[in-house]
């Protein structure tokens, strides 16, 4: 017990239940916009093609900022037990 590290169990966990929450509520928001999108069309006519636009390239860019970070965290991850 003396020379061992005290790991924290929530670290990795934490990380991967982040992620996986992103993605759900990221998953939501998309439905419902489309429904409110969808509806906002029956009734006015005319589709907001700025504001889907825009939308639909903050969710690419924020699902490319979680990728990006996996692939960091497998990277160095893996370095990292080499290493030991």
């Amino acid at each position: 017990m003396i020379g061992e590290k005290i790991r924290s169990p929530t670290t990795k966990a934490a990380a991967q239940r982040f992620a996986v929450t992103a993605l759900r509520f990221i998953a939501i928001y998309i439905v419902l916009f489309s429904i409110a999108q969808y509806v906002s069309f029956l009734i006015t006519g005319s589709e907001q093609t700025q504001l889907i636009e825009s939308t639909y390239t903050v969710i690419g860019l924020e699902c490319g900022g979680l990728l990006l970070k996996r692939i960091v965290e497998k990277a160095f991850g893996r370095r990292n037990t080499e290493e030991d």
